[in-house]
């Protein structure tokens, strides 16, 4: 596996090495789904908590925990369910439409 070179500066490198972490780099992955998703999750759950269980308050830890939780679930739900097919769809789409290279003749 090739490494990721981040900076030459070893200060710069250290400092920027937890962003090569599997943990932090799926979360990149999924980042879009959760700046999609999480107004109508939050907004979902503040609303439908209150009335199920009526003594969580919204901005207890349990509230916030279970939010997260289901916000990042969803979005790794709609990565996979919806951007990736969908990447691969453009992707076949738009090599199917670019002209292809003319040959050269000998």
């Amino acid at each position: 596996m090739p490494r990721l070179t981040i900076s030459r500066r070893p200060s710069v490198a250290r400092d920027l090495a937890g962003l090569a972490l599997p943990g932090v780099a799926y979360l990149g992955e999924i980042s879009h789904g959760v700046y999609m998703i999480h107004g109508f999750v939050w907004s979902a759950l503040k609303h439908g908590v209150p009335q199920l269980l009526p003594t969580i308050d919204s901005l207890s830890l349990p509230f916030i925990l279970l939010s997260v939780a289901l916000i990042l679930a969803a979005s790794a739900f709609v990565c996979h369910a919806v951007e990736v097919p969908g990447r691969r769809v453009l992707r076949a789409v738009s090599t199917a439409c670019l002209p292809r290279p003319a040959r050269r003749q000998a």
